[in-house]
């Protein structure tokens, strides 16, 4: 008797997969593994566009980095400002702590682990067995 329906560890693979994309974004993204430091503003973007990002750009040992936020925050700099930003060596990557991509981040692990959680049981088994 099978325990599991048979598309069921393809489901599973795919679960794994995404689990492992939000945990890689999650670590990067990590306030407590990261350099913060205060970094000038040499251009920008803002846009109220919802599929036009908005971003602004800054420069570290001569290499330009963007750094995209939303359309608000992006308005509250000017070129020229400084911006506290969040810089992970490992990656060679800026992001803005207070981002709403930190929750985003947070809202994928979330529910691919519950995913893999819910594609692990032996779903044909219990629904034989409560007769459902």
């Amino acid at each position: 008797m099978s325990l599991y329906h048979k598309n069921q560890l393809f489901y599973l693979v795919v679960a794994i997969l995404f689990f492992g994309y939000a945990l890689f974004f999650y670590l990067q993204n990590d306030p407590t593994t990261t350099y913060v430091g205060e970094y000038l503003i040499v251009n920008k973007r803002c846009s109220a566009a919802p599929r036009i990002s908005s971003y602004v750009e800054i420069e570290k040992e001569g290499k330009a980095y963007t750094i995209n936020l939303s359309e608000q925050k992006c308005r509250n700099y000017a070129i020229g400002q400084k911006i506290i930003l969040n810089y992970n060596e490992k990656y060679d990557y800026f992001f803005h702590a207070d981002s709403q991509r930190n929750k985003v981040d947070n809202f994928r692990l979330i529910v691919s682990s519950i995913a893999v959680f819910l594609l692990l049981l032996p779903w044909k088994y219990l629904l034989r067995t409560f007769d459902l």
